[in-house]
């Protein structure tokens, strides 16, 4: 089970039904049941899909990072035997899921430390170590949180000046495709760089989405992809939000240095020698999740790409459904991410307690009818803080929020909405990294 305190949180049938339904969509993008799917291996030859890669007489190399990345390679070591690898290391959060001849390198996510510095360096030690060459292979794996997970800024950046850039942009409201542009600029890694170390090997990136559209140059900041973004976009991003007093100077200074010449200053990914290949992404939680309501004879509205500030998200759509002409049981479903703008001083919490926190409170001055349920889950189990996956609510929870006089508005206001949802009993505890990562996904379930 994904969810650790569902005994405390069933307590209605709504809440009962969102629960299974959070299970059911977590195990459909697992690792385990995506990879057996697409990837088999017989008389040497690794088939993915209907293309085959002939192995005999190639070495095979495995290496990625992010908070799947782990339960990949245990997928891949099922399928391909171990004792038909030559070395690998993968970098991950994850310390649940542990393959027998790949090593993962644990980390920390979402701040990245000096140790993921070092896994990152046994990843890249692989090269020389091997003298890995043009008739080897390489099999990447990648997955939502490889961008923290993999930091390995350029000279003269620190490790915390990029933690410092990355809460900048972060406070400032910039999405997630604007903090990957700066994190590009600044890695060595990052934006085709690292298939370029790794060249001229071939690879086969297996690439597990947490992003709407599927960009491989967004998943992880794009090792393995071409950097199609500019120094000049990095500089008008900085401009957009007004933070260049609050960078650090080493991180201006390379920008500086960077922009006048044709690129960042490193080579990037050969493409013809890289294929990403998607096994995964948040549309296959959605759908196991349509097909279990409407398992149960509910009906199902699917929106797959939803994003936007969490609070105001949650009022839009709580707006919306008080005047939705529906037919109970009826389900309202969305996948995607939202965004929190920090205020200087603020509490713990994440965009899914932010989203639940702000749906309580709109619905605390103006309710849904009859009974109903709310949940929104980060698929990877960790909504910021390790001890929430997300929250839950129901009518109940309103109910309660105004018989203890509990001030919601003050909670969202100082984004300490973790706190809040555990005055409620309303915060998913996950009983630990659920292995995989697609995105965020949030319903709201009418009985």
């Amino acid at each position: 089970m994904f969810v650790a305190n569902r005994t405390q949180l069933g307590t209605s049938p709504a809440k009962e039904i969102l629960l299974d339904f959070v299970e059911a969509g977590i195990a459909s993008a697992h690792p385990l049941r995506l990879l057996p799917r697409m990837v088999n291996y017989h008389d040497d030859t690794l088939s993915i899909g209907r293309q085959e890669y002939p192995l005999h007489g190639k070495r095979i190399f495995v290496i990625g990072g992010g908070k799947a990345a782990a339960a990949m390679a245990v997928a891949l070591e099922q399928i391909l035997p171990p004792e038909r690898m030559t070395a690998g290391v993968v970098v991950s959060n994850d310390a649940r899921h542990t393959p027998t001849k790949i090593q993962v390198a644990i980390g920390d996510h979402p701040v990245p430390s000096e140790r993921n510095v070092a896994g990152v360096q046994r990843m890249l030690d692989l090269k020389e170590t091997y003298g890995i060459k043009s008739d080897d292979l390489i099999i990447a794996f990648l997955s939502g949180g490889g961008s923290s997970l993999l930091p390995y800024p350029v000279e003269g950046v620190t490790l915390d000046d990029k933690r410092k850039m990355v809460e900048v942009l972060i406070r400032s409201g910039a999405t997630a495709h604007e903090v990957t542009v700066l994190k590009k600029k600044i890695s060595r890694i990052k934006g085709g760089k690292l298939a370029h170390f790794f060249s001229p090997a071939r690879i086969i990136a297996f690439v597990l989405s947490d992003v709407i559209g599927n960009d491989v140059d967004v998943i992880a900041s794009g090792p393995f992809a071409e950097d199609t973004t500019t120094v000049d976009d990095a500089f008008g991003i900085i401009k957009r939000y007004g933070i260049s007093y609050a960078l650090p100077s080493s991180i201006l200074k390379h920008l500086e240095v960077a922009r006048g010449q044709d690129d960042d200053g490193e080579e990037q990914s050969d493409a013809s020698r890289v294929e990403h290949i998607l096994i995964g992404d948040h549309t296959m939680i959605l759908d196991a999740i349509e097909e279990a309501a409407r398992g149960l004879g509910i009906s199902v509205t699917k929106q797959s790409h939803i994003e936007g500030e969490a609070s105001a998200l949650a009022r839009t759509l709580c707006r919306d459904l008080r005047t939705q002409d529906m037919q109970r049981p009826a389900l309202f479903l969305f996948g995607g991410e939202s965004t929190v703008t920090l205020s200087k001083n603020h509490g713990a919490g994440g965009r899914n307690q932010e989203f639940i926190a702000a749906c309580l409170l709109s619905l605390s001055e103006q309710p849904f009818a009859g009974s109903w349920a709310i949940a929104s889950i980060a698929t990877d189990g960790v909504d910021f803080i390790p001890t929430s996956m997300g929250g839950m609510i129901d009518d109940q929870s309103v109910a309660r929020l105004k018989r203890e006089g509990i001030d919601a508005a003050s909670f969202l206001s100082r984004h300490d909405t973790h706190a809040l949802l555990r005055k409620i009993e309303g915060n998913i505890e996950p009983s630990g990294p659920t292995g995989t990562n697609v995105c965020d996904v949030m319903m709201f379930l009418f009985l």
